[in-house]
């Protein structure tokens, strides 16, 4: 029997058609096969007679074994023309480090042979006994993958991680030349630190055909304001995804570093920092970000979160809407400023001012929740400059009155 969340992806594919051989545990999806596997309906057999283009495995907490997985692992060797594969093993937290590595080598051993593989993604969300060593195995089987275009990697939660690790798996990350997308996380992973973004930022350098990057060191910025500093070289970048939750150790300084480092990213067109919680970023701040975006002309989609940043103020929203009327391609706009409690109507109408003059723009979200400063008059200074925005598609404004 499928699981809830498999049930699901079924359910939303309701125009596909499923193989009735594969007592719907594939989907038949574009002309190509797409296998569900999880602990219960694990079917080598199944897998060696199939042509399958996508694999996909959940785990599930507390059942599946790590004889599972070696039979998984089969099952990889047997899909040579699989172009994608996604792991999902959140919570694998009753095993030993042994069996983590033994778990890592044996996913290795089948990864370097699948030749044609383009896509992996893998979830190991609070998987605690996952540390270095598992993810040192894993590195070293990526690297032998030159195909692969897209690589996504969650470690959130994983507490044994450090710096080594980051290391490890820059030295194989940068070898991966035909790479175009990257997603790494490694929320709460507490003990890394700003020499372990260091470490990746040097792999970074070398992935020329990298567009697109997501890099989540939610809850390790305890010591990372210098480490942003080692983002000196980048590949051209269309778009950027960057999160630096609490704790709020973040401050003016470390998004200077950060900006002074964006702003060479010329082909960006999409960015989106997360600044949620950072209590110590001030306008000054929100000027540096300022002085960035303004030379990133290429940018059609903004996405900002400044929620709960009390020390910004209009100062620093007027200086964001002075960048953002100069980014004239703009097609998206998403500012969080929830919990600023120091903007009045005087930042709502020097935002409103700048963004009647983005003639291009179809899509607004702003979010002045608990601005407690703003009235009416703030409200209505924005509601007039909208309505000159004939483009607009979508519109979403959240305000306490």
């Amino acid at each position: 029997m499928l699981s809830k969340i498999q049930s699901q992806q079924i359910n939303e594919e309701n125009r596909d058609t499923v193989c009735p051989t594969a007592d719907k545990k594939m989907i038949h999806k574009n002309n190509k096969y797409e296998i569900l596997l999880t602990s219960e309906n694990l079917q080598l057999e199944l897998c060696k007679r199939m042509d399958a283009s996508v694999l996909r495995f959940f785990g599930e907490k507390k059942r599946t074994s790590n004889e599972t997985f070696k039979i998984l692992t089969k099952a990889m060797k047997s899909l040579k023309a699989v172009r994608k594969v996604v792991i999902d093993y959140e919570g694998y937290w009753n095993i030993t480090y042994k069996e983590v590595e033994s778990l890592s080598d044996s996913l290795s051993n089948s990864l370097h042979r699948l030749s044609s593989l383009q896509s992996i993604s893998f979830n190991f969300h609070e998987c605690e006994k996952m540390a270095d060593g598992g993810v040192h195995i894993l590195g070293k089987s990526l690297q032998r993958l030159t195909c692969l275009q897209s690589i996504s990697l969650d470690f959130s939660g994983c507490y044994d991680i450090t710096d080594e690790c980051l290391k490890s798996l820059s030295d194989s990350l940068r070898r991966l030349a035909s790479l175009q997308a990257m997603s790494l996380n490694f929320h709460k992973c507490l003990r890394i630190t700003d020499q372990g973004v260091k470490s990746l930022s040097g792999s970074l350098q070398r992935l020329v055909s990298l567009q697109s990057i997501s890099l989540r060191f939610a809850g390790c910025w305890d010591n990372m304001n210098k480490g942003v500093k080692g983002y000196q070289k980048h590949p051209p970048f269309q778009s950027i995804i960057c999160h630096f939750l609490g704790p709020p150790k973040i401050s003016d300084q470390g998004v200077k570093s950060i900006s002074d480092n964006l702003k060479r990213l010329v082909s960006l067109q999409s960015i989106r920092l997360d600044f949620y919680k950072c209590f110590r970023i001030t306008d000054h701040g929100v000027k540096s970000l300022c002085d960035c975006l303004q030379r990133l002309t290429s940018l059609q989609s903004i996405s900002l979160n400044l929620h709960r940043d009390s020390d910004v103020t209009d100062q620093g929203v007027k200086s964001l809407s002075e960048s953002l009327q100069r980014l004239t391609l703009l097609r998206s706009i998403n500012l969080n400023f929830e919990k600023c409690e120091k903007i009045t109507d005087q930042g709502v109408k020097s935002l409103s001012e700048s963004l009647q003059r983005l003639v291009d723009l179809q899509s607004i979200n702003l979010n002045f929740e608990e601005c407690e400063k703003i009235t009416d008059q703030g409200v209505k200074s924005l509601s007039d400059s909208l309505q000159r925005l004939t483009s607009l598609q979508s519109i979403d404004l959240t305000f306490s009155l």
